[in-house]
């Protein structure tokens, strides 16, 4: 079993403690051919194609079934102290800006990728890992990435307004919305349809 770690945004990290995230999607950053599964190992790998033309296996990087991720997301303490003096106490003083609430309006955010891993409050289990294409996911699936249903056959991201402005006929749209609110100006948008790692994966209670 490994353990690495994985950002979420603020609407996602309510979505994961919530229980309505049960999927997260991300970029296969080369092209694959196939998926491997080398039994004896145990490791879902695909095969790519470099610029060379040469065929390469590559595992997912965010891990394989049993393996664990932790969650980065934006944080900060209060009151303000020293990380050297808060990390002594680990998480007695620290809040996560996905919580929403009444914070000091001075208050310092600090960023998810600058978060460690004493901090973190939510570690997943990987329970599956698979490769598709974006346009792939079913409706199901697109609920299990977190999508709000709001009424029936109406669904919403819970985004800030200026990323999503109206609700949407099916989950799948919904996502769609989410994915480019995230990927599009990285030239990963719904429209070019990449290949993703699907992560399906189950929230482990704290001890």
């Amino acid at each position: 079993m490994r353990e690495r770690q994985i950002l979420f945004s603020g609407p996602m990290v309510r979505a994961i403690l919530e229980g309505r995230k049960t999927q997260t999607r991300r970029v296969v950053k080369f092209k694959p051919q196939e998926l491997v599964d080398t039994g004896y190992e145990r490791e879902l790998k695909v095969w790519m194609t470099d610029e060379y033309g040469d065929h390469h296996i590559k595992p997912c990087p965010y891990g394989q079934p049993g393996d664990r991720l932790w969650v980065r997301e934006t944080w900060g303490v209060a009151p303000p102290v020293e990380l050297s003096v808060i990390e002594k106490m680990r998480a007695d003083w620290v809040i996560y800006r996905a919580d929403g609430g009444l914070f000091d309006r001075q208050q310092r955010w600090r960023p998810s990728i600058h978060m460690p891993r004493w901090a973190s409050r939510i570690t997943l289990e990987i329970m599956n890992v698979r490769v598709e294409r974006l346009q792939g996911i079913s409706e199901e699936d697109a609920k299990a990435e977190g999508i709000t249903e709001l009424a029936p056959d109406m669904f919403d991201v819970d985004l800030p307004p200026e990323q999503d402005d109206s609700p949407h006929p099916t989950a799948r749209d919904a996502f769609e919305n989410l994915w480019d609110s995230i990927n599009a100006e990285r030239g990963y948008g719904w429209e070019a349809n990449p290949w993703v790692w699907v992560i399906e994966f189950k929230r482990l209670e704290a001890k």
